[in-house]
């Protein structure tokens, strides 16, 4: 999905019911991006590209649906926008 959202939760709020692949916003630093959304076909997809941070919390991770540098909300998942 591409998006001309200025933020991450009117990106979330644009997300159609039947998720589309790739696109989606990013937080960088000077180092390069460190976070990123997007939307993809069967989920919404958190990227943590700093791969020790979610080594360092891993005990947090359990039960959730996670790769080594992602975490994915499942369609069935309400997201809580604020």
């Amino acid at each position: 999905m591409t998006s001309d959202a200025k933020n991450v939760t009117d990106y979330l709020k644009d997300v159609p019911e039947k998720r589309m692949a790739y696109g989606g916003p990013t937080y960088k630093i000077d180092k390069g991006i460190e976070i990123g959304f997007a939307s993809q076909k069967n989920h919404i997809c958190f990227y943590c590209l700093i791969h020790q941070v979610m080594l360092d919390n891993k005990e947090l991770l359990k039960g959730l649906n996670h790769g080594k540098g992602c975490i994915r909300y499942q369609t069935r998942t309400k997201l809580i926008l604020n």
